[in-house]
């Protein structure tokens, strides 16, 4: 398992809200983040982390897009 850690923009907040997830793997992080998305209107998008790999994933409830760590 490991910990996995989102930034949720929103309509309703200037900054992103902090939450952390602890899953299988990358591919169910991104999983939960799209379902997280799709159950609201509010929620722009959701940065999910991976702090193990140094990797990030923009993730709207249309499909992640991996962001450039450069």
């Amino acid at each position: 398992m490991r910990t996995f850690h989102f930034r949720i923009w929103s309509k309703r907040h200037t900054g992103p809200t902090e939450n952390r997830v602890t899953v299988r793997d990358e591919h169910r992080a991104i999983e939960l983040a799209m379902q997280h998305l799709k159950q609201t209107t509010e929620h722009l998008v959701i940065e999910v982390h991976d702090p193990d790999q140094g990797l990030t994933w923009m993730v709207r409830a249309d499909g992640p897009e991996p962001m450039d760590q450069g």
